[in-house]
C-alpha cells in the first residue's frame, strides 16, 4: 500500500513539475521534483523497491522533458546505485545527511543533463549555465524538506482521517 501510495505522489509530483513550475520558474531554472522523489525512494524504501520508484521516476521525467528518451531514467538508475554504494559505507540515517547527499545528486545532474544539452548542440554562455545549475538546485534544496516532510506524512496516513472539528460525539454539556 505504501508503494502505491508514494508511486501516486510521484505522479502529482510530475503534474506539478510540468504544470505549475513552468510558471514559476526563477531565471530561467525550475525545481527538479521527479529527482527529489527518486533520491528520497532510497531512505524510505528497501533497495529493489526504490529502485524501481527511481525507474518510474526517470520514465516520467523522460516521457515530460524534451531531452532524449532514456537520458533521466538511466541518470536516476546510476543516482540509485551510487546511493546504495554510499549507504553500504556510510550510514545515512540523519536528515541532514540525506539533504547532502541529495544536494551533491541535484548538482551533479544538473552538470550532466546540462552538459549533455550543450553537446547536442544548444548554446548556452558559460556563466548562465552555471547560474542555471546553482539556481536549479538551490530551487530544488529549498523544496527538499517540504518535499520529504510530506511524502514521509503521506507514507504513515492512515485511511481513518479524524478530524477534531467533525467529530459526531454527543455534547453532554447541560
Amino acid at each position: 500500500m505504501k508503494i502505491i501510495r508514494y508511486l501516486l505522489l510521484i505522479v502529482a509530483c510530475a503534474i506539478l513539475q510540468a504544470g505549475i513550475f513552468p510558471y514559476l520558474k526563477v531565471y530561467g531554472a525550475g525545481p527538479d521534483l521527479l529527482l527529489v522523489m527518486g533520491g528520497i525512494s532510497h531512505f524510505l524504501f528497501v533497495w529493489p523497491v526504490s529502485l524501481f520508484l527511481s525507474i518510474f521516476a526517470g520514465v516520467l521525467k523522460d516521457v515530460l522533458s524534451l531531452s532524449g528518451f532514456g537520458l533521466h531514467t538511466g541518470l536516476f538508475v546510476a543516482w540509485s546505485f551510487c546511493v546504495r554504494y554510499l549507504n553500504r559505507h556510510i550510514a545515512i540515517e540523519t536528515d541532514r545527511l540525506r539533504v547532502g547527499v541529495m544536494a551533491i545528486i541535484l548538482v551533479l545532474n544538473a552538470v550532466i543533463t546540462g552538459s549533455i544539452s550543450v553537446l547536442r548542440g544548444t548554446a548556452i554562455p558559460w556563466p548562465r549555465f552555471l547560474s542555471m545549475i546553482a539556481v536549479q538546485t538551490l530551487y530544488s534544496l529549498l523544496l527538499l524538506p517540504n518535499v520529504i516532510r510530506f511524502s514521509r506524512m503521506s507514507l504513515t496516513l492512515s485511511w481513518k482521517i479524524r478530524l477534531p472539528m467533525f467529530s459526531f460525539r454527543k455534547n453532554n454539556e447541560s
